[in-house]
């Protein structure tokens, strides 16, 4: 909760790394979207992405939840 963009992919980057054995597992939303009656999940970047392609799949969520 209140974490930037940038802090959401370094986050969600370490688990995809360090918790997560299968990479298509790692899918997430956001209270912006919950609240704008948006149920879909979003899916992180593929296992390759760096954590500018991350950040770009949060802020690319935010906005078209907006």
């Amino acid at each position: 909760m209140g974490a930037t963009a940038r802090e959401a992919a370094e986050f969600a980057l370490w688990i995809r790394s360090s918790l997560i054995p299968s990479p298509g597992l790692l899918r997430f939303s956001s209270d912006r979207a919950m609240e704008g009656g948006h149920d879909a999940e979003w899916q992180l970047p593929s296992p390759s992405s760096e954590e500018a392609e991350a950040e770009a799949a949060f802020l690319d969520h935010l906005e078209s939840v907006q």
